[in-house]
């Protein structure tokens, strides 16, 4: 009677088998690194575009301070306030040039107000207070005898407009402000952001 022979158990990997898991594996890993990188550009363009949504954010709110404190006047040089200049890296901004009023401090209360002259007129600052921007696209706030201020950064222009300039859109008593920001995030995206708002100054003569 023949004895049945059992067939030797195989061992391992074919190489077929293992041509084929390698396959898997390196276009798995592709797959993943291209997944890593799109999630990275994706957080990078994110960051930089939320930093210029703060640089904004930033811009306004300064800028929105200083020139609802100022007003439309005449002073006693028979200069009209505020001025205009053009400016920036590519000539194309109109920078506005200001006064804001005298202050004074009441020393028990500590709070300031506007000095009045005696018909009841706000006195003004002597300093005028301009925005700059220079070539490195930052925005800046100077004054006569202060250090300049850094308002914002990745500034490419900026327009205020009164009345007249805007082709008499913008009221009498209101000063129109347009920022285009640009900047690249890590990846070397190019970023564009565009803010718009009206300021009504306190007073006009």
């Amino acid at each position: 009677m023949a004895r049945n022979r059992r067939q030797p158990q195989r061992g391992g990997f074919s190489l077929v088998e293992m041509t084929i898991a390698t396959t898997v594996l390196v276009t798995l890993g592709a797959g993943l690194t291209l997944a890593v990188g799109r999630l990275r550009s994706r957080a990078a363009q994110g960051s930089a575009e939320s930093s210029l949504e703060v640089e904004a954010a930033r811009a306004r709110s300064m800028i929105t301070h200083d020139l609802r404190k100022s007003g439309f006047f005449t002073d006693e040089a028979a200069t009209d306030w505020p001025q205009f200049a053009a400016g920036g890296p590519d000539g194309q901004s109109r920078l506005a040039v200001y006064r804001l009023p005298e202050l004074t401090e009441d020393p028990d209360t500590r709070r300031t107000t506007a000095v009045l002259d005696e018909y009841g007129e706000r006195v003004w600052d002597e300093r005028s207070f301009r925005l700059e921007l220079g070539d490195d696209g930052r925005l800046l706030r100077t004054a006569d005898g202060e250090q300049p201020v850094t308002i914002a950064r990745h500034v490419r222009r900026i327009v205020v407009d009164d009345n007249a300039s805007s082709g008499y859109t913008v009221p009498l008593d209101t000063l129109r402000v347009r920022m285009d920001f640009a900047r690249t995030d890590e990846s070397g995206r190019s970023l564009r952001l565009s803010r718009e708002w009206t300021v009504q100054l306190r007073n006009r003569d």
